[in-house]
């Protein structure tokens, strides 16, 4: 069963400190990893990394869950982000019944120029990014994290949904996603879903059981 973690709102300033000194003791290197607009019925597999990575709802809706389809999933809506900080083995689908394909191999058909999941009708557009960083130095704001973040209830003008525009509209000039800009961006999401965790916001934080 999934398990909501409350926690505490903490002020302006203590989240301006805290991201403060995430940055300076943490090197960050952001990079999209995978974009796509997907035919239902639909389904990734993510093996465990020691990176944390996120997927954006840019149209419709989806489940992330944590192991064998028969676990715990979350719904996650159109303009919904998801993070799962630690890198964590998981799953994403269109429904928490359909079929999966391991990420890896959805990225090197993406590159081949035929990506998976196009025959019928487009059901959902989804961009997704990964956040490395020295592994070697700890800091307790990343390790106290939980195994997901689920921010919803983001509107088009918040910043965070504006830096995923920044995002997408600058992948539409290069698909391949990897330019400084793009990977700059992503870093800068990356901080400000971090500061919308810290500051005690609208989103919940989630244990998904493996």
């Amino acid at each position: 069963m999934s398990e909501i973690v409350s926690k505490s709102v903490k002020t302006d300033d203590q989240s301006l400190n805290v991201l403060n000194d995430v940055l300076n003791t943490l090197r960050f290197r952001g990079n999209i990893f995978f974009r796509s607009k997907l035919a239902a019925p639909w389904g990734f597999s993510f093996a465990k990394v020691k990176s944390p990575r996120f997927h954006i709802a840019l149209n419709g809706d989806f489940y992330i869950g944590a192991g064998g389809h028969m676990g715990q999933t979350v719904n996650v809506k159109h303009m919904d982000i998801v993070m799962v900080p630690h890198g964590d083995m998981h799953w994403i689908a269109d429904q928490s019944n359909s079929p999966l394909k391991a990420s890896q191999d959805a990225n090197i058909a993406c590159e081949l120029g035929s990506p998976f999941f196009q025959n019928g009708k487009i059901t959902n557009k989804l961009i997704c990014g990964i956040v490395h960083y020295e592994k070697d130095i700890l800091h307790p704001i990343i390790d106290s994290l939980p195994s997901v973040l689920h921010f919803s209830n983001i509107e088009s003008h918040d910043p965070i949904w504006m830096t995923v525009m920044l995002i997408d509209a600058e992948m539409q000039d290069d698909f391949s996603g990897k330019t400084l800009i793009i990977d700059r961006l992503t870093e800068v999401l990356f901080l400000q879903l971090l500061n919308r965790y810290v500051s005690g916001s609208n989103e919940k934080s989630v244990s998904l059981q493996q």
